[in-house]
């Protein structure tokens, strides 16, 4: 049994005991070889993190340059937000500074005319007492002169009503006392005049019958002369309040009544300023000019109140402006300067600066010296520096007409300062948008005539686009600012459009 079994060893003891055969001898045996590639192996491990370390701070280094750039660009959109917030608040402010003004403006106008109404009764106070006094004179057998006189100047009161001058107390009583008065002889035309006066005067608007009287009995030119200019002051006072009275029948009739007086010898300052203003809302310049410089030609400066010689010269400076701005190239042919200056002869010494630019044959000078004669009667007549800027800020246009973009600019910042006025920005924005892009502009200069021209656009913008009156504002203007002038009311004109259709929305909602 012992033989069979044989020569063994314990497996224990075997497994405790060193490897025996081939196999453990492969497992002691290892080489620099294995232990180099092992190297390699952890050093490619560790090359593998560092690259993916670097890669994540390539990442985070691009995603904090991007949220740099977003957080500046939300900066900046903030602070750009934040700028225009400011600049729309002061350009708002400004407008309701201006609201102000206007307002204010307004009340002093009232009080001037309630001053010249007072002035023209107290220097009429006597007169009363001399009427009643020489009718009593004249009952008791007193001198028949006074009568005659109290006749002619009640003829010329009732005229000088009739062309646009209009009667009070005194006045009135003075034609009445002669009209009913037996002992003061009148014919028949002298009657119709006497009391067509005092129905126009008692019922205005209402008299067309009386006026017609007075031209059918009268034989003299004259007199039928002011049967139509009594008509037209009729026409003309129904055209107060009415939006585009150019468009309308009775300006037509004004236009006509006017002229048939003149060809009746009859003349007088309001009829033509009548007239004007009806041609140039026809868009007739050129007659509207003539119409203008003719009331400046027979209006007597001793006699006619400051405001409508101030009308007549605006409205002749502005129309001549408005014949030049239309006009090819935006200058007038040689045949219309002389038709100009043939019209500005008779007046050239009243109005100062005219003798100048007529030696020079420059309509745009005499422009500008019928506007600033103009704008200083409104100083003359007490409305101040506010009053003033309304009619100085149509010399702005002289400036663009001119191409003097630097003295342009210049007047239209005076009168901003004054008041913020829809054309005077206008002519502020294209003045500084014609200097930002001129040759040999700094930088500095460029952007400071941009932002200019960015303030006067952004201040229009929040204005009430019926304040522009853009139909009359392009007249005054080169045909090349057109589209400019269509840019600049259209944000203001959208913005009111919104609002009105939020308004309607909301009504709509609430039903």
């Amino acid at each position: 049994m012992d033989g069979a079994t044989g020569s063994t060893q314990d497996p224990a003891k075997a497994g405790k005991g060193e490897p025996l055969g081939e196999a453990g001898e492969k497992k002691a045996s290892k080489t620099v070889a294995d232990i180099w590639r092992e190297v390699q192996a952890e050093q490619q491990k560790f090359n593998n993190i560092v690259k993916v370390m670097v890669g994540l701070l390539i990442v985070a280094a691009i995603v904090a340059a991007a949220l740099a750039v977003v957080s500046y660009l939300r900066f900046s959109d903030i602070r750009d937000n934040y700028d225009e917030l400011i600049a729309r608040a002061e350009a708002q402010s400004r407008l309701n500074a201006g609201d102000g003004v206007r307002a204010q403006q307004r009340l002093v106008n009232q009080l001037l005319q309630i001053r010249e109404d007072s002035e023209a009764q107290r220097q009429e106070a006597e007169l009363t007492r001399l009427v009643d006094r020489a009718l009593s004179a004249r009952q008791a057998g007193g001198p028949v002169m006074s009568l005659v006189e109290l006749k002619l100047q009640a003829i010329e009161v009732a005229k000088e009503h009739l062309a646009g001058i209009t009667l009070n107390n005194a006045t009135s009583h003075l034609i009445s006392s002669v009209e009913r008065s037996g002992a003061i002889p009148l014919t028949g035309p002298e009657r119709a005049l006497l009391e067509a006066a005092l129905a126009d005067w008692r019922t205005p608007r209402t008299t067309t019958a009386e006026m017609q009287r007075l031209i059918d009995v009268s034989a003299d030119p004259a007199m039928k002369g002011y049967g139509h200019i009594g008509l037209a002051k009729i026409y003309n006072d129904s055209t107060d309040g009415v939006d585009n009275p150019g468009l309308t029948d009775e300006c037509a009739a004004i236009i006509d009544e006017v002229r048939i007086a003149a060809g009746l010898g009859v003349e007088a300052m309001g009829p033509y300023l009548w007239k004007g203003e009806c041609l140039r809302d026809q868009g007739r310049e050129s007659d509207a000019f003539d119409a203008f410089a003719s009331a400046l030609r027979v209006g007597d400066v001793a006699t006619e109140t400051l405001d409508n010689i101030r009308l007549a010269a605006h409205g002749a400076g502005t129309t001549l402006v408005a014949r030049a701005a239309r006009a090819p190239d935006a200058q007038l042919g040689v045949d219309e300067v002389s038709d100009v200056f043939n019209a500005l002869s008779p007046i050239k010494e009243k109005v100062p600066g005219l003798i100048g630019a007529a030696e020079t044959e420059d309509p745009l000078a005499a422009a500008y010296a019928l506007l600033e004669y103009a704008a200083n009667l409104r100083v003359q007549r007490g409305e101040g520096e506010v009053g003033k800027v309304y009619t100085a800020e149509n010399i702005g246009f002289v400036f663009v007409l001119s191409e003097r973009w630097a003295e342009g600019l210049a007047h239209a910042q005076a009168i901003d300062q004054v008041l913020p006025l829809a054309w005077n920005l206008t002519v502020l924005h294209i003045c500084a948008i014609e200097m930002a892009a001129a040759d040999g502009v700094s930088n500095v200069d460029r952007q400071y005539f941009l932002s200019e021209a960015e303030r006067a656009r952004r201040t229009l913008a929040l204005m009430d686009h019926r304040r522009f009156g853009e139909q009359e504002l392009k007249k005054l203007l080169p045909v090349r600012y057109d589209d400019t002038v269509d840019e600049l009311v259209r944000p203001a004109r959208e913005r009111m459009e919104n609002a009105e259709n939020m308004a309607i929305s909301y009504s709509a909602g609430a039903d």
